[in-house]
């Protein structure tokens, strides 16, 4: 299910390029799907109840702290490996850093859960200062512009809908991020690929309890300093949940009876 407004725009902006067809990997289990576009190492598309609750997930990568970071589709793809049915292994290298991603699908009923595993090696032979991001957009229910992204903990945020409120994703990070943010699409993403040097707006302790409100979008950031064939390894979990169809319909008895009190009520 696509959510029209974001997903035409950005669409849109790609349609030159739709000659060159990039190659995905698409991962199942128990009723979950997720889709990776191993050309850029993005995440756009992960259904669960026949639903489409991803916009994009991804990774972008600096070194040091002036210039901007770079997505993993200017990095040059290694390796990449797709040996079971939730199970995929990407491996990207841009002559400074080496990044690999696992990814692993659990999926049991209404619920998912999405496992990656990073590990980022200095293969340039001096040190290197590691800025590693990690953006998501989820869009809920397969909309945007209805959820809320509240920070639960330095490491955690959780995102749900705000008309079926029972879809939700709880992301967290080990280790604890240095810093994060959270805010509308696309802000987050801009400033970490436009804006000189730029960091997350909260450093770990703070922000607990923020939320926005809309089109969510957040993101984690971790700064290492890697000598030269030093290894940064970190790990996320995102867990997807969806209303069981009698949920759905009980949620939508609930709110036709509200909306009759309220009608008898300015009657």
């Amino acid at each position: 299910m696509y959510t029209f407004g974001k997903r035409t725009l950005v669409l849109s902006g790609l349609a030159l390029l739709s000659c060159f067809a990039s190659a995905q990997y698409t991962l199942t289990d128990g009723g979950a799907t997720v889709d990776i576009d191993t050309s850029n190492g993005t995440i756009d598309n992960f259904i669960l109840g026949g639903v489409d609750h991803a916009f994009q997930h991804t990774y972008y990568l600096r070194n040091g702290d002036g210039g901007t970071a770079s997505g993993l589709g200017t990095f040059a793809l290694l390796s990449s490996s797709n040996p079971l049915a939730n199970f995929a292994e990407l491996v990207y290298g841009n002559g400074t850093f080496e990044i690999q991603i696992r990814y692993l699908l659990t999926g049991a009923g209404q619920q998912a859960d999405l496992a990656e595993s990073v590990v980022v090696r200095n293969i340039s032979g001096q040190t290197a200062s590691m800025r590693l991001f990690q953006y998501s957009d989820w869009d809920m229910a397969g909309t945007a512009g209805t959820d809320t992204v509240t920070r639960l903990n330095s490491s955690t945020m959780h995102q749900m809908d705000n008309i079926a409120t029972l879809n939700t994703v709880v992301s967290g990070g080990t280790p604890i991020p240095e810093f994060s943010e959270l805010g509308g699409f696309a802000g987050i993403r801009t400033n970490i690929t436009t804006t000189n040097g730029y960091f997350l707006n909260t450093a770990a302790g703070g922000g607990i309890g923020q939320n926005f409100v809309g089109d969510g979008t957040y993101a984690f950031q971790w700064n290492r300093s890697l000598a030269a064939g030093g290894v940064f390894s970190m790990s996320t979990d995102k867990v997807l949940a969806v209303p069981e169809p009698g949920t759905m319909i009980v949620l939508g008895l609930g709110v036709s009876a509200l909306l009759a009190r309220r009608r008898r009520k300015l009657a």
